[in-house]
């Protein structure tokens, strides 16, 4: 073999300029692979903190429709807020918010009397021993100055005077709409009323809805 040759078959060592051009791919490759990673990480973190908002949201709505179920309990048994306290409206001179427990009336003990509920309140449908099937639809949009009869709910407080929720947690107060059913229970043949009270809590957000419902009797 020639000297020529010899020198043609060694290796030839690779220019400054294409060590920097393989160096700087190897940072643009790194580079991609860990703005993936830190995106895949902030849109966990997101995730979560997203999961842990509308869990609290949805705690909220709930907490607000526990507290339209308390609030139809106390219209249901005459009571009012006064002075920060459940005060019995009977005694209070001059009261026409709570009507039905004013005309239909509570004994003694606290308990509906037997008479069946004659007719709507606002906020509450009597629907008798037979109620029809299916029940008619609520509305519960209308406002309270709107809401004269039984087809509507009642916001938070209307008959009770209860303090209005804080606007900044919820963003509208929960409504509750009533239901009176007239029943047989045991070995009675008297009907008395019971009622089905159906509340709705709103969240932070007004798309954030819980609805509760629950039968309820004052004894």
């Amino acid at each position: 073999m020639t000297p020529q040759s010899k020198r043609a078959s060694q290796a030839i060592p690779p220019t400054r300029s294409g060590q920097q051009g393989v160096a700087l791919w190897t940072v643009v490759v790194l580079g991609l692979l860990l703005g993936l990673l830190a995106l895949s990480q902030s849109s966990s973190v997101l995730n979560q903190f997203r999961g842990s908002r509308n869990e609290r949201d949805q705690a909220l709505a709930r907490q607000a429709a526990e507290a339209a179920l308390r609030d139809a309990e106390a219209d249901i048994t005459c009571k009012l807020w006064v002075a920060g306290a459940l005060t019995d409206a009977k005694k209070l001179p001059d009261n026409n918010l709570n009507s039905y427990c004013l005309r239909v009336g509570i004994d003694p003990g606290g308990c509906a009397n037997k008479l069946a509920v004659q007719k709507d309140e606002r906020g509450m449908r009597l629907l008798g021993e037979f109620p029809p099937d299916p029940l008619p639809t609520v509305d519960w949009q209308k406002s309270a100055a709107e809401c004269q009869d039984g087809s509507c709910a009642l916001p938070f407080g209307t008959k009770t005077g209860a303090q209005a929720l804080d606007p900044l947690l919820f963003s509208a107060p929960p409504r509750y709409h009533v239901d009176v059913f007239n029943a047989r229970l045991g070995a009675s043949e008297d009907l008395v009323p019971v009622f089905r009270i159906t509340a709705r809590g709103f969240g932070a957000t007004p798309t954030t809805v819980v609805d509760l419902q629950e039968v309820y009797r004052p004894c």
